[in-house]
């Protein structure tokens, strides 16, 4: 009896380890947030391609049409920079979707 008591306690030990390990993860994950847009020239109008788009630990890069998607934790800073423009700082609190417009560098 008493072998049946420790084993169901142990049992039920690692059923709510492993529960609160995959609430974590669940928690996790809903904290990261995909934001998307794209990045124009401010005189032309016209899509950029290749802006760097830093923010937290990731680092990707604007198409050929200019568009860019990031995961990221929010709020979060984004900066966009290329040569030939200016860099642009832009905090980033509840916005997935992002119309970024770069001044070319005087």
């Amino acid at each position: 009896m008493q072998k049946r008591v420790r084993s169901y306690a142990r049992g039920r030990l690692i059923f709510l380890l492993l529960w609160s390990i995959g609430l974590s993860g669940a928690v996790m994950a809903q904290q990261e947030t995909v934001v998307t847009g794209i990045v124009k020239d401010a005189r032309s109008g016209e899509p950029v391609s290749g802006v760097t788009v830093e923010g937290g630990s990731a680092t990707v890069v604007t198409t050929e049409a200019g568009t860019f998607l990031v995961r990221l934790r929010l709020p979060a800073t984004l900066v966009f920079s290329s040569v030939g423009y200016t860099s642009l700082t832009v905090n980033v609190t509840n916005s997935k979707r992002l119309d970024i417009v770069l001044s070319q560098a005087s």
